[in-house]
C-alpha cells in the first residue's frame, strides 16, 4: 500500500523548507486581465495547438476590415472551444471571415409580404420585364419600353448579329 509523502522537504508540497526558491514561494502577482491577443493563444494551446504570429494577424487584420474589435470576438469565439476543435488555427480564421453571421442570434422569417410599388404599375404584356417574345426572339415591350430603350436595343441586336455572323465566318473551313 502506498502512502502520501508528508516530508515537507519535497518540493510539490506547499510550506517548502527551502523558503526563498522556486516558484511557489514567488510572491503572488496582482490579478490582471490577460490581452485578447494572450487569449487567444491560450484558447489554441488548450486544444494542443500553437497559434502562429502569421495567423494572429490575419485574424486581427480580418477583423480590423469589418469593424470588431478583438475583445468581442474573442469574447464571442470563448464558448466555441467547450466543443471538439481539431484545428484551431482554421476555426479562428473562419469565424473572424464570417463573424457576422456566426455570431447573430437567429429570427423568425417575417410572415408579412414585401410592399408593392404603389407609384409603378407592371405591364400586363411582359409584367415588368420589358421585354417580349415575339416570333421566337425577344424583342421589346411595345407598351412600356422607351424609345431610348427600343434604340439601345436595336444597336445591342445589331452587333450580336456582327459577332454571331463573325464566329460563323471563323468555323467555316476554306475551299
Amino acid at each position: 500500500m502506498q502512502r502520501r509523502r508528508t516530508n515537507l522537504d519535497h518540493h510539490h508540497q506547499e510550506g517548502s523548507a527551502k523558503e526563498g526558491f522556486g516558484k511557489e514561494n514567488s510572491p503572488p502577482r496582482p490579478f490582471s486581465t490577460p490581452t485578447p491577443e494572450a487569449e487567444l493563444i491560450a484558447l489554441a494551446r488548450s486544444k494542443g495547438q500553437i497559434l502562429a504570429e502569421k495567423t494572429l494577424r490575419l485574424i486581427r487584420e480580418t477583423l480590423e476590415l469589418r469593424g470588431i474589435s478583438l475583445e468581442n470576438y474573442v469574447a464571442t469565439v470563448r464558448p466555441h472551444f467547450r466543443n471538439a476543435i481539431h484545428n484551431p488555427s482554421g476555426f479562428l480564421i473562419n469565424f473572424a471571415r464570417n463573424f457576422g453571421t456566426l455570431s447573430r442570434p437567429a429570427t423568425a422569417p417575417s410572415t408579412s409580404t414585401p410592399a408593392k410599388q404603389p407609384d409603378k404599375e407592371l405591364c400586363d404584356i411582359c409584367k415588368g420585364q420589358c421585354l417580349v417574345i415575339q416570333n421566337k426572339q425577344f424583342e421589346p415591350c411595345p407598351k412600356c419600353s422607351t424609345p431610348e430603350y427600343r434604340q439601345e436595343w436595336q444597336q445591342r441586336e445589331a452587333d450580336r448579329e456582327r459577332r454571331a455572323r463573325a464566329c460563323r465566318n471563323e468555323r467555316v473551313p476554306p475551299e
